[in-house]
This record gives C-alpha cells, sequence and structure tokens, in this order.
C-alpha cells in the first residue's frame, strides 16, 4: 500500500497544489464560514509501525495526501482471510475532498495564520465578532494549532489597536483588550482565569448565553496577554488517550475583547476535545467515550 501510494504522489495524476490565498485586508465578512484541513505528520509511534502488521493483518501507512485545497484519503481493506489488499484492484483506493484550504505536514503554523486567520483581525477591530475552531480526533495536533493561533492574534489585535490609537480615532484607554478563556467538560464549566473556579452558563429571554461569573481580565501590553494565555492553557483537564499521554479533554474558550465606542469586536479561539471515528470507540475508556 505505502509503495502504490507513494507511486501515486509522484505521478502526473496528482494535481499540483495551488498557492493559499494570503490575508485580503479587507476581513472576513458576516456569515462566511471556511472550513480548512491541516495534516499532521506521522507521530514517532506510527512511524515505527510502518510496514508493520497488527493481529488482523492491518498496516500502518501514510494515509492522507494532500495538495491545496484538496485532500485525499487512502483507505484497505481485508479479505476473509485478514490479508490487507488495496480497495479498487490495480490502483490506489483514495476518496477526495475538497476545501477552502488544505495544508500539508510541511505547512507550519505561520502558514495557517496567514492564509486563514490573519484576515479576522480587521474584521475584528471595525467591531466584529469572529470565530476560529479546531475540530478533529485526539492527537490531531488541535491544541497545537490553536496554542499558535492564540499568540498570533494576541500579537496582531494589540497592534492593530495600538494603529487606532496613533491616529486618533480610538482614545488611549483603547490599546489593551479584554481576554477571558474557560472550559467546558461534559455538563460543568471552569474559569481558567480563575483557578478553575466553577461557572453557570445561563440564557436570557433573548436566547443568548451567558457565562455567569466569568473573568474578564483587561490587559495592556503583549507580554501580559501571552502570560495571561499561557497560565490558562496549562490550567486545561487532560488525561492519556492512546493518541497522547496528555489529551485536552475539555473544549476551550478563549475570547478577546478589543475596541472603542461602536467598534468593539471579539475574537474567539475555540480548541474542542477529541472527536473519535465510531472505529476508535473500543480503544477508549468509558470517560474517554463520554467527552467526545
Amino acid at each position: 500500500a505505502a509503495a502504490a501510494i507513494a507511486e501515486w504522489r509522484g505521478s502526473a495524476e496528482l494535481p499540483a497544489p495551488q498557492p493559499h490565498d494570503g490575508p485580503r485586508g479587507s476581513g472576513a465578512r458576516a456569515g462566511n464560514i471556511r472550513v480548512c484541513l491541516r495534516k499532521r505528520p506521522l507521530s514517532e509511534r506510527e512511524s515505527a509501525s510502518v510496514g508493520t502488521a497488527d493481529e488482523r493483518g492491518a498496516h500502518e501507512f501514510d494515509a492522507v495526501t494532500v495538495s491545496n485545497p484538496a485532500a485525499w484519503f487512502h483507505e484497505l481493506e481485508y479479505g476473509d482471510a485478514g490479508v490487507s489488499r488495496l480497495v479498487k484492484t490495480g490502483a490506489v483506493a483514495r476518496k477526495q475532498y475538497n476545501f477552502h484550504h488544505a495544508f500539508s505536514e510541511a505547512d507550519d503554523n505561520d502558514a495557517v495564520y496567514g492564509a486563514v486567520v490573519a484576515e479576522l483581525v480587521p474584521f475584528v477591530l471595525k467591531g466584529g465578532v469572529a470565530t476560529c475552531v479546531a475540530y478533529g480526533q485526539t492527537g490531531a495536533g488541535k491544541t497545537f494549532t490553536q496554542v499558535g493561533m492564540q499568540d498570533r492574534l494576541a500579537r496582531d489585535l494589540l497592534a492593530g489597536a495600538a494603529r487606532m490609537v496613533a491616529r486618533g480615532k480610538w482614545p488611549d484607554a483603547a490599546a489593551g483588550a479584554e481576554f477571558s478563556f474557560f472550559e467546558n467538560c461534559g455538563d460543568r464549566c471552569f474559569d481558567l482565569q480563575n483557578q478553575r473556579e466553577e461557572l453557570v452558563l445561563r440564557e436570557d429571554a433573548e436566547g443568548e448565553v451567558h457565562v455567569a461569573g466569568l473573568t474578564q481580565v483587561r490587559v495592556g501590553s503583549l507580554e501580559e496577554l501571552h502570560e495571561k494565555i499561557a497560565a490558562a492553557n496549562r490550567l486545561r483537564a487532560t488525561a492519556p488517550t492512546q493518541s497522547n499521554p496528555e489529551s485536552s479533554r475539555s473544549h476551550a474558550i478563549c475570547a478577546i475583547r478589543i475596541g472603542a465606542g461602536d467598534q468593539i469586536g471579539t475574537l474567539r479561539v475555540i480548541d474542542l476535545a477529541g472527536n473519535e471515528r465510531h472505529e476508535s470507540v473500543d480503544e477508549h475508556t468509558p470517560e474517554r467515550i463520554a467527552e467526545m
């Protein structure tokens, strides 16, 4: 399987990757949703297993091919004797999925941020509300990606606020930002800015959900905001899974509120807990399955 996939990747049949559109400068438009895929490299455990077979005769192999804006997922099926064979005789089995952006394992956080997330900054500075969500299996790299997005957004939002103040469009007090960070574990919420104090979700008459008691911290510098973000991330609930010894087991909602007057915008960065395939549920405890 691995040899056949490698041969296909080197053939003319695989289209050349298209360049990622950089930040457009105009900011996101209301109602825009973009779905992007990011492939992570094989882990050390996975790399060590490539070419070996488990009790079913299944082999580990690099099963995802990325060429922006598409990705191909290669699958195997097993005969009655438990011997693996490629689906579709004589060809590499693959299913193609198209995205707004597809990032390979060679693309770093700067590439993801520049192509997808950076354009949210001018939108938020104009008073917009934007959200960046990471969804995927345990061990897929969601937290690694979102921590990178948090740091870069903090940098650019505060730099944008400083420019607005320097131009006289915002008062001096608007140079900082309000910051909150909480996590949702099952049916309970905890404040990551207040030593995991438990919070209550309430819905008002208009259907808006409010986090009662959530700590809102005012920060005036990038260093202070980075420190607050890092401290909150260290308080997140983790537990060992088959894929990751310190897997995030909660949905984490980081929010930065910035602006002045009628231009107060909010940027939320949400890191979801792992959501597993049905084929993987036998590898997890009942507690992990409940979290999914």
